[in-house]
């Protein structure tokens, strides 16, 4: 049969070896370029995973084995991402910016910083993340929490000389109407300050 289209013996394994490198080549560029929008949530800068696709969508499993090392069950905490300002421009290292909103609607909440390696990013004053306990609260029970390569007294987050960069929101045990409406529930804004 081979003889036939004129291939060789050692043909068909060479298909198979091209096969399972383009099909990776191509799940590799899924989940690293994947945009999720059927299975994401938007709220302002924020991008969530429909709780209810975590573990059904093969897709989406795999986007978050390898964004989220050790990410527990959307019953435990809700994640959010964000990768851009209010305004939809990136985060970018090269400027300052300042997360402005209320405490949110859960027993315990973070906003983590990391790198576009995935990793916390690398800085002298060793602070990657604010909480409900270490940030320092406005008279009115807002926060403010400034991010900047240049060092600020006031909720500082260092971000580094150069770079892209994400935060992320972690809402442990959060109220009931957050996981029923994600999307009306007021989160911190993303400001770009001018230097």
């Amino acid at each position: 049969m081979l003889r036939i289209f004129g291939l060789k013996k050692s043909t068909p394994i060479l298909l198979i070896i091209i096969g399972l490198l383009v099909g990776s080549g191509i799940a590799y560029f899924r989940i690293h370029h994947w945009t999720g929008k059927d299975a994401t949530i938007v709220n302002g800068p924020w991008r969530g995973n429909n709780l209810a696709e975590v573990g059904k969508n093969p897709l989406l499993t795999a986007r978050i084995a390898v964004a989220t090392l050790y990410a527990l069950n959307p019953s435990e905490v809700i994640y959010l991402v964000a990768t851009t300002d209010s305004k939809g421009e990136e985060l970018n290292a090269e400027n300052d910016y300042v997360i402005k909103g209320i405490p949110l609607d859960a027993r315990y909440w973070s906003i983590t910083m990391y790198g576009e390696d995935y990793f916390l990013v690398p800085n002298r004053a060793g602070k990657f993340s604010y909480n409900l306990d270490n940030v320092k609260y406005e008279s009115d029970s807002s926060f403010v929490i400034n991010i900047s390569s240049l060092k600020n007294e006031h909720n500082w987050l260092p971000s580094g000389d150069k770079g892209k960069f994400y935060l992320t929101i972690r809402m442990y045990h959060s109220q009931e109407h957050v996981y029923k409406d994600i999307q009306a529930v007021q989160l911190p804004t993303i400001e770009r300050v001018k230097k």
